[in-house]
């Protein structure tokens, strides 16, 4: 990791994996996650393409409705250096993967990129290219776990420049 990213600055972007546990509630980082968000200490958001993955009818309506719950992105076309980015980033995080399976993933994540530092997701495929994203798009590529992991980081930062 290059740099850090105070998650409690902006904004974090949640795949749909992530929307399926908040519905259920069950799962402690996602709690954790989510009484942050309450307590407007950190902005989730769902990117625009995440978002139209969660209006399918094969979505659960549990699930629909936990979406609901956070503000989503306006569909925005990529700058042309944007695409340059997610060109060169398909190139390097295709690996074995079929191209149209990594490459809706990718479009989540350049969205995400657009309005915040994190795109929080259990997709393994991400989250084995989280170095190759980050370098080339600047967004972390991470778990719940790991998220609440760097907000705990960042308040004990601030605490620390509070003494």
């Amino acid at each position: 990791m290059a740099r850090f990213i105070n998650p409690l600055f902006v904004n974090s972007s949640i795949d749909a994996n992530i929307v399926d546990h908040v519905a259920a509630e069950t799962w402690k980082p996602i709690r954790l996650i989510l009484e942050l968000y309450r307590a407007n200490k950190i902005q989730l958001i769902i990117p625009h393409s995440v978002h139209t993955e969660l209006l399918r009818t094969t979505t659960p309506a549990e699930v629909r409705a936990a979406a609901q719950d956070f503000i989503c992105t306006m569909p925005v076309g990529l700058t042309v250096g944007e695409v340059k980015e997610r060109d060169h980033l398909l190139k390097l995080a295709k690996g074995n993967a079929e191209l149209k399976n990594i490459v809706s993933d990718l479009l989540h994540v350049a969205e995400a990129a657009k309005y915040g530092g994190y795109f929080i997701t259990l997709d393994k495929r991400l989250l084995k290219r989280e170095s190759a994203i980050s370098d080339v798009m600047g967004i972390e590529v991470i778990t719940p776990e790991g998220f609440i992991e760097r907000v705990d980081e960042a308040q004990e930062m601030m605490a620390n420049r509070a003494l």
